[in-house]
């Protein structure tokens, strides 16, 4: 089988009439490494002010020419104020060492944290870390040994993540310190190499998203469900490769805690960095950090940095015409405890709803850099203490069959939180101790998740084989939902720990509020494109393949992360040979997958996931697989699947040669998993390959009380997006009219026409992130039938984006046909895309038949 391999990359084709070259003086200077980077006018902001994304970067920016700003897609050369490695700083040296460099540019740049594998003290990483300290102490740079706290933590504390400043760290959650008003972004160990040889290295200038956080945070509320909400809300890649900027009176109103954490998981929602402005709460912060005994942040410093704010607040924040890619706003006044999973940050479930659920547990976790702080230990044990004033007589413990661990996220979290009490609650609460490190949040060290268990956990990432076996499964919550469930042994609310018993009758159920624009760039007087537009495409350059030729290995996995193509807890061995890497490489995704794979095979995605943390763009496609898979190259290539289903649709209306008394009846959906579909099968009708003359439509659903002509009806969806495009006769359309005035029988009338036709041919279908089709939400019988349906919240949350984000406007009622509707067609087409229904995909593929999956 051959592919040709089309790569629309700056990189690999030239693109149109030799483009200006658009680089800063730095970029072709003494060491001589040039990047170009065409660029089309209308891709262009024209920028008013700047971003405090670049105001922070330009600060850090290299070799600028007079009066040159930086903007969003720039290519510069920066001087992050320090590079943090941690465990892979073993990986690091030798890099270093194989540019031939000796010596470090700027000793007092790098910092060496050590926290992932703390708690293995074999000789084998005995020595390793020996070597990193030795390292450190050759070069007079810092050094943190194991059990001083995980690095992202550190940094904040020892004032090394300084507000205003840039930070770079070899981890995927430096975008942590942007908590603290620090840009904060991720570099792979290459990178982090070359900073240390030449204090510098190449950047892009990422888009920035505004994201206004509106109101106060009710009671409960805590700023991990604020980015536990904002993953699951906004899961469609709106944020992706993006630096995001909090703003509003809600960001303002968050602690320094809650916004460290959300900054943590900016990286789960796909950005390259999260970033809070300083403002008064940032610097009473730090003086109180200043204050402490033997503190680790200066005070003078903290007081040049109050002078500064105050004496140039515009320094400090983005100025008031900057530009940005998009603006996302979230009504905390609105927000309820959300839950994220199981195995997805992309999924999010209101804690009232899912404790209803009383999804058991088997492991409780808090650990890690986004919630071990003081607040979040503290909050935790707040939990503790409330169920022991509702218990007086009995002591509080962890459920019997759930096993509780609990690390602080370094030795002064820990101090403090021993200082306060609260340590020590929750160790008589039955808590597991571990070091201060990142431990099973990695994967690595004791209290890993087994086959079959279920754990709850306020860490930052839930993916499969994250935490343990991929056979577990792992939901992400707040410290306070951790510990309120470890004690009821199944998730749950810490009101539900106190009383013993869910209240259904309080269950919270108010609507979030959010929405999503595109911001429209700022226009700025006199200003000229800097590059000539992309034309047409040239031939590839030299010495670059054309084609490739292969048996083709495809992978239905949507934006597949890191933890599954090469699992975490392989990442800190050093000394794994091409042998080894062949054998686990995708372990977490298909453990047979090095078995099944050939060499030069051709392995298809549909999408990867753009991490820029290990570098995977670049990270799998060159360099990852060859030496992971050893003799087993491979190519990831966008698979073109609805394509194939609109294909496979048209042949089937052809090969069956409909006629006016032997109609196609066809059964159709909504929602934007079709809609490709749609367009590709309006393509073929103008192209003369098909007729839908013949043919007759039944759709699967329609809202209640919504307008026919209201452009989210789907009615007009159908319509606009299929009907009005072909040949097919309006009297061969059928809808059911959410508007009628008995929907029981129009729901009657609806089945009874449908076997009038001798039932439907082909049922094509999309599914829901909880697995429904149709609006058959979990629990529907499996012999259901077209009838009256209320909508579970999830999703009326998720067609909110229909609505302008405006939860309030989506129909509570739809009419739906039954799962036992679909089943009884000839034949059903489902169309799954999209990672935050990888969960439902798995339900359905790799277990029974079961009603809460229909």
């Amino acid at each position: 089988m051959s592919f040709r391999l089309l790569v629309a990359a700056a990189a690999a084709r030239r693109v149109g009439t030799a483009p200006r070259t658009h680089r800063h003086p730095a970029l072709a200077a003494r060491r001589g490494f040039v990047f170009t980077a065409p660029r089309a006018e209308e891709a262009v902001p024209q920028h008013g002010g700047q971003t405090l994304v670049e105001k922070i970067a330009q600060r850090h920016a290299v070799g600028l020419g007079a009066g040159e700003a930086v903007r969003s897609g720039d290519f510069i050369a920066i001087r992050p104020r320090h590079v943090m490695t941690h465990d892979n700083t073993g990986a690091v040296i030798p890099k270093f060492r194989s540019i031939g460099a000796t010596r470090l540019a700027d000793a007092q740049q790098p910092v060496f944290a050590l926290d992932h594998d703390i708690q293995n003290t074999s000789a084998k990483n005995m020595a390793k870390y020996h070597g990193i300290e030795q390292f450190a102490q050759t070069h007079g740079s810092r050094f943190y040994p194991a059990g001083r706290g995980i690095a992202h933590q550190v940094l904040v504390e020892e004032g090394l993540a300084w507000p205003g400043s840039m930070v770079v760290g070899s981890d995927s959650h430096s975008n942590m310190y942007g908590g603290v008003g620090c840009l904060g972004t991720p570099v792979v160990r290459t990178d982090a190499a070359a900073i240390w040889a030449t204090a510098q290295t190449w950047w892009q200038a990422p888009p920035v998203a505004r994201v206004e956080l509106r109101g106060a945070l009710p009671p409960g509320v805590v700023g991990k469900d604020v980015i536990v909400a904002l993953c699951a809300l906004f899961s469609h890649d709106e944020v992706l490769n993006h630096a995001v900027e909090f703003v509003g009176a809600g960001a303002h109103a968050l602690p320094i805690e809650d916004r460290l954490a959300i900054s943590n998981m900016t990286t789960e929602w796909g950005a390259l960095a999260g970033l809070f402005a300083v403002d008064d709460v940032t610097l009473r912060w730090y003086e109180s950090c200043a204050a402490r005994p033997r503190a680790t942040v200066s005070a003078d410093a903290v007081a040049a940095l109050r002078a500064s704010v105050e004496a140039e607040p515009s320094r400090w924040i983005a100025d008031r015409d900057a530009a940005y890619a998009k603006h996302l706003w979230l009504d905390l006044e609105s927000l309820t405890p959300h839950v994220s999973g199981p195995d997805s940050v992309k999924v999010a479930t209101p804690l009232a709803a899912l404790e209803r659920r009383r999804v058991s547990i088997n492991k409780a976790y808090i650990v890690s850099c986004v919630n071990s702080r003081a607040k979040d230990l503290r909050e935790a044990a707040d939990v503790i203490r409330a169920v022991q004033n509702a218990r007086p007589n009995s002591p509080v413990r962890a459920a019997d069959g759930v096993a509780w661990y609990v690390a602080a996220a370094s030795s002064q979290v820990m101090a403090d939180a021993q200082a306060s009490g609260d340590w020590q609650v929750l160790v008589d609460a039955g808590a597991k101790t571990l070091p201060p490190g990142c431990g099973p949040c990695i994967g690595l060290g004791v209290g890993l998740l087994e086959d079959g268990e279920v754990g709850i956990s306020a860490t930052n990432r839930n993916y499969k084989g994250r935490m343990g076996s991929k056979k577990a499964h792992t939901y992400l919550s707040s410290p306070a939902v951790v510990a309120a469930s470890a004690i009821q042994g199944f998730i749950c609310s810490p009101a539900t720990a106190v009383s013993g018993a869910i209240d259904s009758a309080a269950a919270d159920t108010r609507s979030v509020r959010f929405g999503i624009e595109n911001a429209a760039p700022s226009p700025r007087a006199g200003a000229s494109s800097v590059g000539a537009s992309a034309a047409a495409a040239s031939d590839a350059i030299s010495g670059f393949p054309t084609s490739l030729a292969g048996r083709l290995v495809f992978l239905p996995a949507d934006n597949l992360n890191t933890d599954g193509i090469y699992p975490g807890k392989y990442t800190y061995q050093d000394d794994i040979t091409r042998e080894q890497m062949k054998a686990i490489v995708m372990e977490n995704y298909d453990p047979e997958f090095s078995r099944l794979v050939q060499p030069d095979d051709v392995v298809e995605f549909r999408h990867l996931s753009r991490t820029k943390a290990l570098g995977l763009d670049t990270f799998f496609y060159s360099t990852y697989v060859p030496s992971a898979a050893a003799n087993l190259p491979m190519v990831c290539m966008h698979c073109d699947f609805i394509s194939t289903v609109a294909q496979y649709i048209k042949e089937r209306i052809v090969q069956f040669a409909p006629t006016p008394e032997r109609p196609f009846v066809i059964g159709l959906p909504t929602g934007s998993s079709p809609i490709g579909v749609y367009k590709r099968l309006v393509q073929m009708y103008n192209n003369g390959e098909v007729s839908f003359k013949n043919v007759v439509s039944f759709n699967m659903d329609e809202y209640v009380g919504l307008p026919r002509d209201h452009p989210e009806s789907y009615h007009s969806f159908m319509w606009n997006n299929l009907f009005k495009h072909i040949d097919i006769l309006p009297e061969n359309v059928n809808i059911l009219n959410g508007n009628a005035d008995d929907l029981q029988a129009e729901c009657e009338s609806y089945e009874a026409k449908i076997k009038s036709y001798g039932g439907i041919e082909l049922f094509m279908g999309g599914i829901g992130p909880d697995g429904h089709i149709a609006f058959n939400e979990p629990g529907s019988s499996l012999q259901s039938r077209t009838r009256v349906k209320t909508l579970a919240y999830e999703t009326i949350i998720a067609n909110a984006r229909f609505f302008g984000g405006d939860v309030a406007k989506v129909p509570k009622l739809a009419l739906t046909v039954g799962v036992g509707t679909v089943m009884d067609a000839h034949e059903v087409v489902v169309i799954i895309t999209g990672a935050n229904k990888a969960i439902a995909l798995a339900k359905c593929i790799e277990e029974g038949v079961n009603h809460m999956w229909t």
